[in-house]
């Protein structure tokens, strides 16, 4: 202060009051470093270098020692120590942590110690005064927790110091800022106290960022013992700072020069501006939507949010000054003829200063991650230099799944600009992921990707479709069914007439031909098929013989070209007995042209004819005591020999 502003002065011109030193004294008025007028004992910025001096690395000194009494009984109650000496008290202390490093660890309490540099640390008990003599240490990677059963540690001593002999001490190379659990106890339990005393090789004022600041003075804050500046994860969430959507910003422009030539090398843009420079350029997009379109170049826009994207070359300066400008979803590929896209537009700029009526503008409704062809030209293939400037209404820091980590350094398995976590096709192969076998790891019994809870099963028997060889499961194979087929089905049997039986091969089924095996013969009478009698083995089944007018005298089924004629020789007239009138019926048949009903029996003899003869010896066995007739005689028999008389048709001995 100056004691008497009307008498003191700066009579010898050093910038320092001359009162400065409390009386009256230019000799030893003090220092202005920074010659601005306040000395250095009343500068609280003495270099002048916009930091105060409390927070100036070069006016501060390392640190030697902090206010922490004790210890903590718990690790994760464990207090921030620096390089010094801390008082240990473990009176009445449990045992927190591990003793794997040492089962002589007892009553431990807790530090927490940050480095104040890169170098070696010694962490000792060794020197030191007080009641516990006996001590036992060891030191953790804080990095990786408080300490568990089976940790070891970084180091670990018992009995390392001289003095006392029976004390710990421990040597490790520490990191700038890094952090360490020190866990101090006594011998097998003993307690009491006695210091700790952490020195460091490279401790020192801590300015990690070296922009002058102590980092003591600089925000930390996550506590960590790391500043901000020099902290790759801010807010200690355990997300790196570029992918902490709490820390990052929206995109505002990209590398990104001129525009390709073609849609296909059309480069990836962002929203900000972009050079556009058509000078030959060529036409090589569609003009559909507009037909003034030409000597284009091609952006390939994403959008990075939700909302309306604004795109046009409105206010650009540059020798193209009257542009044409059409938009188009890349999701269906570079535009091709007849495509009209999105939005196109000619002469929608306002011709302010600065700008051109003829330059163009759209807005349209994007989708954040989804990208947009931009197809820039001059009017009537007009060439120069000009910007495309893009906005996005939505535009800013993507997090679709709001876990707290920027889309940009998460998973995006199919590079389609949404991450898996928020992409119901994560791959990119056309199924969603819940359908997706390499995301559901479910049964596919087709091959073909998807998972079989997804596709149809008709008959719900477990099996899909594709895989099932009855889809309906009416027992029918998918091959001869006509729900499947599509075929001819005569019968109605559900079945496919290809798969059925044609036993003539003449086109139509058994089931359905009335001639199975083509002879000729209908199934009906077809003793093929009916099993049915056929005496004649003409195929003919009998009774449709029969039907058909073979004659069965006596209605047995038979039909009688089929029966073994029963008759008795000699009953020439067919009244069931042998006498006169027989010899006098072969007489009338021989000379009077009447008829018999069997020959055979006509014929006595049994010489294969009717002649004089079979009279002449039946009568003779009748009156004269001659042989009988052959056989059959005197009963019902058939003919024992084969001779070329005709059948008997229904005799008196027929059944």
């Amino acid at each position: 202060d100056d004691n008497d502003p009307n008498v003191c002065s700066d009579t010898d011109g050093d910038g320092c009051d001359d009162c400065s030193s409390g009386t009256y004294d230019p000799n030893n008025d003090g220092t202005d470093t920074d010659s601005d007028g306040l000395c250095d004992s009343g500068d609280d910025d003495i270099d002048g270098d916009g930091v105060t001096n409390n927070c100036d690395i070069d006016h501060a000194s390392a640190p030697t020692t902090d206010t922490f009494t004790g210890g903590a009984d718990n690790c994760a109650d464990a207090s921030s120590v620096i390089e010094g000496v801390h008082t240990v008290d473990n009176t009445g202390a449990t045992t927190d942590g591990p003793n794997d490093a040492d089962s002589n660890m007892g009553a431990d309490v807790w530090f927490l110690y940050t480095a104040g540099g890169s170098g070696l640390a010694t962490i000792e008990t060794c020197g030191s005064d007080g009641s516990l003599d006996d001590t036992v240490l060891i030191v953790y990677d804080a990095a990786t927790g408080c300490p568990v059963a089976g940790d070891l540690g970084l180091a670990s001593d018992d009995d390392g110091c001289i003095e006392p002999n029976f004390n710990s001490t421990v040597t490790i190379p520490v990191t700038g800022g890094n952090s360490y659990y020190v866990q101090v106890g006594g011998w097998n339990g003993a307690t009491g106290t006695t210091d700790l005393t952490i020195t460091n090789s490279n401790a020192g004022p801590a300015d990690c960022n070296s922009n002058g600041i102590l980092d003591s003075c600089e925000t930390d804050t996550d506590s960590d013992g790391t500043i901000d500046d020099c902290d790759d994860d801010m807010d200690g969430d355990g997300i790196p700072n570029e992918c902490d959507v709490d820390q990052a910003t929206a995109p505002s422009g990209d590398t990104s020069t001129g525009g390709a030539d073609n849609c296909a090398d059309a480069p990836s843009v962002i929203e900000g501006v972009h050079t556009v420079d058509n000078t030959a350029a060529t036409t090589d997009g569609p003009t559909d939507a507009d037909g003034n379109m030409g000597a284009d170049v091609w952006f390939l826009y994403t959008a990075s949010g939700t909302g309306d994207a604004t795109i046009g070359t409105c206010l650009a300066e540059g020798s193209l000054d009257d542009t044409v400008l059409i938009v188009y979803d890349a999701a269906k590929g570079c535009p091709v003829k007849g495509d009209l896209g999105l939005s196109s537009n000619d002469d929608s700029c306002s011709n302010t200063a600065g700008g051109s009526a003829f330059m163009s503008e759209v807005t349209i409704p994007v989708t954040a991650g989804n990208s947009y062809y931009v197809q820039v030209g001059g009017w009537n293939g007009a060439t120069g230099e000009t910007a495309v400037t893009i906005t996005n209404t939505g535009a800013g820091v993507s997090d679709c799944n709001s876990n707290g980590t920027i889309d940009s350094c998460e998973t995006d398995t199919d590079s389609d600009g949404t991450i898996d976590d928020c992409d119901d096709d994560i791959d990119g192969d056309g199924i969603p992921n819940a359908c997706d076998v390499d995301q559901t790891g479910g049964a596919d019994c087709d091959a073909d990707g998807q998972d079989d809870s997804c596709q149809t099963d008709t008959d719900s028997d477990g099996t899909i479709d594709a895989c099932d060889d009855d889809i309906d499961g009416d027992g029918i194979p998918n091959a001869c069914d006509i729900d499947q087929t599509g075929g001819s089905d005569c019968d109605a049997d559900g079945q496919d007439d290809s798969c059925q039986t044609d036993t003539d091969s003449d086109g139509t089924i058994d089931a359905c031909d009335d001639d199975i095996d083509g002879d000729g013969i209908p199934n009906a009478c077809d003793v093929d098929i009916t099993a049915g009698a056929d005496c004649d083995e003409n195929g003919i089944d009998d009774s449709c013989d029969i039907a058909a007018g073979e004659p069965d005298t006596d209605s047995n089924g038979i039909p009688d070209v089929c029966e073994e004629s029963l008759f008795i020789r000699g009953d020439a007239n067919d009244d069931g007995g042998v006498n006169i009138a027989d010899g006098i019926k072969i007489l009338s048949f021989l000379f009077s042209g009447d008829t018999v009903v069997c020959p055979d029996a006509a014929d006595t003899t049994d010489d294969g004819q009717i002649d004089i003869s079979d009279a002449i010896a039946l009568f003779s066995f009748q009156f004269s005591g001659g042989s009988p007739p052959a056989a059959p005689f005197p009963d019902c028999g058939t003919d024992p020999t084969a001779d070329g008389l005709a059948d008997c048709q229904g005799t008196a001995c027929a059944p």
